[in-house]
């Protein structure tokens, strides 16, 4: 069974609560931004709208990142150095991704690693409310 600890529950919730209320994509950004930031060690983290200028490893719905050397770190296995992205599909349509850029030495969980997709889908349904997507930081 996967666990996802206190904090990112509340920060699940905070995400939800903020869609739910019809919330922006700028301010649904700014608490996944965060949660994401904490939850998975993260240096920076960011959002891009499609299409994209290159590729990177891409995180699938069940928290596995196929083809990289999985390498193991503090809490679990590392990100690649150069990045990892989840996609940000709504209806089918591939919106953008969000960037996850790790810390050195810093592992992640697969229970937190699907918390990442789970906010990642949050943040798909603000981003297809909003006209015209920029890149977030």
């Amino acid at each position: 069974m996967l666990r996802v600890d206190a904090a990112a529950a509340a920060g699940l919730e905070a995400v939800a609560a903020i869609v739910a209320a019809d919330g922006g994509m700028a301010q649904v950004w700014s608490v996944v931004r965060r949660v994401l930031v904490d939850q998975l060690g993260l240096d920076a983290c960011g959002f891009e709208p499609a299409p994209f200028a290159a590729d990177r490893a891409h995180l699938e719905r069940s928290g596995r990142l196929p083809g990289t050397e999985h390498r193991l770190a503090a809490g679990g296995f590392a990100l690649p150095s150069e990045g990892a992205d989840i996609a940000v599909t709504h209806g089918g349509q591939l919106l953008g991704r969000i960037v996850l850029m790790p810390r050195p030495g810093r592992g992640t969980t697969k229970a937190q690693r699907r918390m990442a997709v789970a906010l990642a889908d949050q943040l798909a349904v603000a981003a297809a409310r909003t006209p015209v997507l920029q890149p977030l930081s």
